[in-house]
C-alpha cells in the first residue's frame, strides 16, 4: 500500500494567505488529501469534474452531519433543509420551482438600477483618487442588489448584510466555535425578517422576488412558506459572499497585472470573458463536499459510503 496522503489543512494561515502553493504541492503529491474525520481531498482537476458528475456521489449530508459542523440549534437544521443540501427528487423540485421565479425579465429590470447604483458607490471614487474597493464596492453592492431583488426596504440594508456575513461564515465544513452562536443567531434573525416579508407580500404581492415565488407553480406544486423562507435566507450566502471575493479579487488581479487592466479598458467588450476569468483565476469559493453513498475509488483508495470526497 502507498505511504498517508498529506494533510489539508484549510484553517491554516499560510493556506489562507495564499493557497496556491500548497495546492501545487498537493496535486504533485498524488491524487488525494487527508482533509477531516471521514473525509479526503481531491486534488487534481479531472478528477474533481468527475465525481460532480457522479451518481454514487450526492450533496445531502445526514442531520447530524450539520449539526457536527456548526453545532446544535437553528443553522444545524437551515443547512439541512436548503437546495444546497438536497438530492433529487426534493433538490429537482426545488430547484424548478426557484428558477421559475428567475426570469430573465426579473433579472432585466434591475440592470438600470445596478448601473446607477455602481455609479452612485463609485462617485466618491472618481472625486478623490482613492478608494478601498471592499468597503466601496464589493461590500455594500451584493446585498443592495439582492435586497432591491426580493423587495427589502433600504432601512434594512445593513442589518441584513450583517446577518448575511455572519451566516457566510457557517459554511465550512467545521465552523469555529466563535463563530456558532452568531450563525444560529443570524438565521434566526433572518429566517423571522423574510418570513415576516412573505406574509405581507401574501397579503399585498408586488413585482419583486418573493411575491414572484408564492405565485411559482409547477404541476398544482408549489413552495412552502419555510421553503421560500430558508431559501431566500440561502440565496443571501450565494448573492452575497461569492460576488464579494469576485468583486475583490478581479480589482486585485487587475492592479497586479496593469497590461490587461489596459487591454480591457482599450476593449470593454472583453468584460464578460473577463469576468469569466477572474472567476478562473481566482475563484471566490475555493472547494465543494459530495457525500459517498456507494463505493469510489481515486488513485489506489475505496471511500466507503458515509465518507466524503472535498
Amino acid at each position: 500500500m502507498d505511504g498517508l496522503p498529506s494533510r489539508f489543512d484549510a484553517l491554516d494561515p499560510a493556506v489562507r494567505e495564499d493557497p496556491y502553493p500548497t495546492y501545487s504541492r498537493l496535486r504533485a503529491a498524488g491524487p488525494l488529501c487527508r482533509f477531516g474525520p471521514g473525509s479526503w481531498g481531491v486534488t487534481r482537476h479531472a478528477d474533481v469534474v468527475a465525481l460532480q458528475k457522479d451518481p454514487r456521489l450526492g450533496s445531502e449530508f445526514p442531520e447530524a452531519y450539520h449539526h457536527m459542523s456548526v453545532g446544535e440549534g437553528p443553522a444545524g437544521d437551515f443547512f439541512a433543509r436548503i437546495m444546497l443540501y438536497r438530492d433529487p427528487p426534493d433538490h429537482v423540485r426545488l430547484r424548478r420551482l426557484m428558477s421559475g421565479a428567475f426570469t430573465p425579465a426579473v433579472v432585466r429590470r434591475l440592470r438600470a438600477y445596478m448601473e446607477k447604483l455602481v455609479e452612485d458607490l463609485m462617485a466618491p471614487a472618481l472625486a478623490t483618487g482613492y478608494s478601498d474597493i471592499v468597503r466601496d464596492l464589493a461590500y455594500p453592492l451584493p446585498v443592495m442588489v439582492i435586497s432591491e431583488l426580493m423587495g427589502i426596504p433600504p432601512a434594512a440594508h445593513d442589518d441584513v448584510r450583517r446577518h448575511a456575513m455572519r451566516l457566510g461564515r457557517a459554511f465550512s465544513a467545521i465552523v469555529p466555535e466563535r463563530d456558532r452562536a452568531d450563525a444560529h443567531e443570524s438565521v434566526t434573525w433572518l429566517r423571522s425578517y423574510i418570513g415576516c416579508l412573505l406574509d405581507q407580500r401574501r397579503a399585498e404581492p408586488g413585482d419583486d422576488l418573493l411575491s414572484a415565488l408564492l405565485r411559482a407553480e409547477d404541476g398544482g406544486d408549489r413552495l412552502t412558506h419555510d421553503e421560500i423562507v430558508d431559501n431566500t435566507v440561502f440565496s443571501f450566502f450565494a448573492g452575497f459572499e461569492t460576488t464579494v471575493h469576485l468583486i475583490t479579487n478581479g480589482f486585485a488581479a487587475l492592479t497586479r497585472f496593469p497590461d490587461q487592466l489596459r487591454r480591457l479598458r482599450a476593449d470593454p467588450s472583453l468584460v464578460p470573458s473577463a469576468v469569466e476569468e477572474f472567476l478562473r483565476f481566482e475563484a471566490p469559493i475555493q472547494g465543494t463536499a459530495r457525500l459517498v453513498r456507494e463505493p469510489v475509488r481515486i488513485g489506489s483508495r475505496t471511500s466507503a459510503p458515509g465518507g466524503s470526497w472535498c
